[in-house]
C-alpha cells in the first residue's frame, strides 16, 4: 500500500480491499485506506440471524514509546472473527490498553470506561486505582463512588480510613451516625482538599 499524488503533489488516501471471508453463516470484507494521518480499517458483516455488525480501526503514523499514538478499535474483526483491541499511547474501544484509555473495558494510567482499571487515576461504573470514581470506586489512595472504598472514601456506602457519607466501616467516619472530627481534619490533606498553606503563620 502507498500513498498516490495528485497533480498537486499532495499525497491522498488509497482505499483497497485487503482481505475477505465468505461462508455459510457470513460474507464480509475489510477496506483499509491509507492516509498521511494513518490506516484506518472498516467492515460490516451479517450474523447467523441476519443482524449487521460493524468493525472499525484506526492506527495513527505517529508512535510513541513504540506504540501508536492513538489506536481506535472497535467490533469484531469479520475476516478472524476477534474482538478488536484497542493498544496506543491513547487507545480507544470495547477494550483498550494504553496510557490513557477509555473503553468498556480499560486499562491504562488514567483510564475511563464501564470497568476502569488506572494505575493512576480511574473513572467508571466500576473504577480500580490509585484515585477512583465510579458507582463502584476502590481507590489505593482515595475513592469516591456509590460505594467507595480507600483511605480516604467519599459515598452512599464507605469502607477504609477516613470517610465522608451514608453508612461506612471506616476508622474515622463523618455521617448521619458518626461525628469523628479526625475524619474532617484528614480531609484537609487529601487529593479532594489539599492542605492549604496559612501565610500569616510564616
Amino acid at each position: 500500500m502507498h500513498l498516490q499524488q495528485d497533480q498537486t503533489g499532495i499525497a491522498q488516501p488509497e482505499t483497497a480491499v485487503v482481505s475477505t471471508a465468505s461462508s455459510s453463516n457470513i460474507a464480509a470484507q475489510i477496506l483499509e485506506t491509507v492516509s498521511p494521518s494513518g490506516v484506518t480499517r472498516r467492515g460490516i458483516w451479517m450474523t447467523p440471524v441476519g443482524m449487521a455488525r460493524t468493525y472499525f480501526e484506526f492506527t495513527s503514523r505517529l508512535r510513541v514509546l513504540g506504540m501508536p499514538f492513538v489506536h481506535i478499535a472497535w467490533g469484531r474483526n469479520p475476516v478472524t472473527g476477534k474482538l478488536a483491541v484497542a493498544r496506543g499511547f491513547i487507545a480507544i474501544g470495547q477494550v483498550a490498553i494504553g496510557v490513557i484509555s477509555v473503553g468498556q473495558l480499560s486499562v491504562g494510567f488514567l483510564s475511563v470506561g464501564q470497568l476502569s482499571l488506572g494505575l493512576w487515576g480511574a473513572l467508571g461504573q466500576a473504577a480500580i486505582g490509585f484515585l477512583a470514581i465510579g458507582q463502584l470506586a476502590v481507590g489505593l489512595r482515595a475513592a469516591i463512588g456509590m460505594l467507595a472504598v480507600a483511605f480516604h472514601a467519599v459515598g452512599m456506602l464507605t469502607a477504609g480510613g477516613t470517610c465522608v457519607g451514608g453508612p461506612s466501616a471506616c476508622t474515622h467516619a463523618w455521617n448521619m451516625e458518626r461525628r469523628d472530627p479526625v475524619a474532617v481534619q484528614d480531609f484537609k490533606d487529601t487529593p479532594f482538599r489539599p492542605m492549604k498553606t496559612n501565610r500569616r503563620s510564616q
